[in-house]
């Protein structure tokens, strides 16, 4: 039996939603899901288990500008499809309590950019400048 590597990254409490070209929503309910980065892959699970998984080195990072700014969303492309992982929820339900909505936009801001960091730092793509 294979042992799974110890998570480089891991967030609950995130949203999942899927994207078309050029970065509009799909509309549709989002569902809240758990990111991993453990063994070099990207694992993303929802509600009812595991969405997609690819190897780091795979993904491209599709982020639109607006969203950049605003720094809690991260879009990628992985194995054909397109989604948009947002820790906006991980502000306000994973953090220490008794902290404003500017402390729990700070902290979602935070895990996002070290989720793209270590993204970047396994390989994926960044096509969006």
């Amino acid at each position: 039996m294979k042992a799974m590597a110890e998570p480089l990254f891991t967030q609950n409490y995130c949203t999942l939603v899927a994207y078309q070209a050029g970065g509009a929503l799909v509309a549709g309910r989002k569902q809240a899901c758990s990111v991993a980065l453990a063994g070099g892959e990207l694992i993303i699970v929802g509600e009812q288990g595991e969405v997609d998984r690819a190897p780091v080195a795979a993904i491209q990072i599709d982020t639109p500008a607006v969203q950049r700014k605003l720094g809690a969303s991260t879009f990628v492309r992985m194995n054909d499809h397109r989604w948009t992982i947002d820790f906006g929820l991980t502000g306000r339900l994973d953090r220490p309590p008794r902290r404003g909505p500017i402390a729990a936009m700070k902290f979602a801001r935070a895990r996002n950019q070290e989720f793209n960091d270590l993204l970047r730092q396994g390989g994926a793509a960044q096509l969006r400048r």
